[in-house]
C-alpha cells in the first residue's frame, strides 16, 4: 500500500491543482513485486493545441465571390421543379 500512496502523490504533484483525482487499489498476489498504475485523463486545456492549429485561409477583403464554372450549361430556375433524374433523362 506504501507503493500506492507514493503513486498518488506524483500523480497529484503531476497535475493541475484543481485536478480531481480518485483512485483505488486492489491487491494481487499474483502480481508479486509489481505494481499497475492506470490513470485516466479529461478536461485538458485546449488553448496551447489550438493556437498550434492552423488557420483557415480567407479569402482578401472586397474581393467579390465567384463560384467556379463548371461548363454546364445555365439553368432557369423552372427548371429546378423537375427532379434530377428526370432533367437528367431529358439531356
Amino acid at each position: 500500500l506504501h507503493e500506492v500512496n507514493q503513486s498518488i502523490t506524483l500523480i497529484r504533484e503531476a497535475a493541475h491543482e484543481e485536478a480531481n483525482i480518485l483512485f483505488g487499489a486492489v491487491i494481487d498476489e499474483t502480481m508479486r513485486n509489481e505494481i499497475k498504475i492506470t490513470v485516466i485523463a479529461t478536461g485538458f486545456d485546449r488553448e496551447a493545441e489550438l493556437a498550434e492549429a492552423k488557420s483557415i485561409p480567407t479569402r482578401p477583403s472586397g474581393s467579390a465571390f465567384s463560384p467556379p464554372e463548371t461548363g454546364l450549361p445555365a439553368r432557369s430556375s423552372q427548371d429546378l421543379d423537375v427532379p434530377t433524374f428526370l432533367r437528367k433523362r431529358a439531356d
